[in-house]
């Protein structure tokens, strides 16, 4: 919890150094009442936003300074190295504008530039950080996401990730409407007309204006779904159980419009 003179608090459980109070000899203990985290406030940092996931969380500062600690199982906090647990903020990245992670499986994190651009880091299996590799190995520092040319995307203002457990997918939305996709495509989730896993960002070929964009589903049973200028939505991916609307169970592997 973040109040209006940017402290930041925290509460409930420690066990992976997620509530960010250096309390490694007591991580087993469940913390029930809300407490400033110390680091911010003994180093005069003010902090703007603060995004948390499964095991990890990430603050930033009014200088657009990225703090990281808790869970780095995979590498995830772009700190150099997997270490399990980190059980204080950790300064790690400038110009960080906003990260986006999931809730679940947080494996992948990017970074927002205050320029569009994205740096990752992570799990690379399936290619989903966007870095033109596919695994086993994670990418351990926040790199920029680039083209195959290794030409930064710029003018990125959100991500979304879908999947769990090793079926990770991204995807992209730039400011002027277009997107973009990569990783696990095993259901046609990526829109892209087939099921090949792409490890580099490839723009969705759709001709409306998007605004919004979302995931649902889980593991490899997951849907893209496009929200359009005109208040259209478009959705491709898996139609297990009818969650794309397709009652036979039919993947769509280019976006569909979805009829009400």
């Amino acid at each position: 919890a973040l109040d209006n003179n940017s402290n930041l608090y925290s509460w409930g459980s420690n066990y992976h150094g997620t509530l960010g109070r250096s309390n490694s000899t007591n991580y087993l203990t469940v913390f029930d009442q809300p407490a400033i985290i110390p680091y911010f406030t003994s180093n005069s940092i003010s902090v703007q936003k603060i995004v948390t996931s499964k095991n990890s969380a990430y603050a930033i500062d009014t200088n657009n300074k990225l703090y990281v600690w808790g869970g780095n199982e995979a590498g995830q906090l772009g700190l150099g190295a997997i270490t399990s647990k980190y059980f204080e903020p950790q300064y790690v990245a400038d110009d960080v504008v906003d990260v986006f992670t999931t809730p679940y499986d947080n494996e992948i994190v990017f970074l927002l530039s205050s320029s569009g651009t994205l740096r990752s880091a992570g799990n690379v299996i399936h290619g989903a950080i966007g870095q033109g590799i596919t695994g086993p190995d994670a990418i351990l520092t926040y790199t920029d996401v680039t083209n195959p040319n290794n030409v930064p995307i710029d003018n990125v203002i959100k991500v979304a990730i879908g999947g769990t457990g090793i079926f990770r997918s991204s995807a992209l939305l730039k400011n002027d409407g277009t997107v973009m996709v990569c990783g696990y495509n095993g259901k046609g989730q990526l829109g892209l007309g087939d099921t090949a896993t792409r490890s580099y960002f490839e723009t969705l070929n759709i001709r409306d204006y998007i605004k919004d964009i979302h995931w649902f589903g889980s593991g490899q049973d997951t849907i893209l779904t496009l929200h359009t200028e005109n208040d259209d939505v478009y959705i491709c991916g898996s139609g297990t159980s009818g969650l794309n609307t397709q009652l036979r169970n039919n993947n769509y592997l280019v976006p569909t419009p979805l009829i009400f």
